[in-house]
């Protein structure tokens, strides 16, 4: 799974625990720079995967959308996938066979 998504399934995950978050507040979180969170927030609202509202000041607070959740799902789905393949492939070259 690219990094690109990896950052989509961590920040819609926290999302979908803890109901609805600002920016701010879920890259304390994730441990990651609120300028990234924001943007990626910004991205993901455009595409209808969360909702927001105005909270006090200018914080915009997030909320995860039956779309974003069905594309929660499915990256998931696909993070499963991508590891089920790396442990095949590594299974496959410590007993030295060919892998494609």
């Amino acid at each position: 799974m690219s990094g690109y998504n990896e950052a989509k399934l961590e920040i819609l995950s926290i999302l979908e625990e803890v109901y609805e978050g600002s920016a701010r507040a879920l890259a304390l979180q994730l441990g990651r720079t609120h300028e990234s969170v924001g943007m990626a927030l910004f991205r993901y609202h455009q595409w209808g995967l969360v909702s927001r509202y105005n909270a006090e000041g200018r914080t915009k607070v997030y909320q995860l959308t039956e779309r974003g959740q069905e594309r929660l799902k499915w990256l998931r789905t696909q993070h499963a996938t991508a590891r089920a393949r790396e442990c095949i492939i590594h299974q496959c070259k410590e007993n030295n066979e060919i892998v494609d």
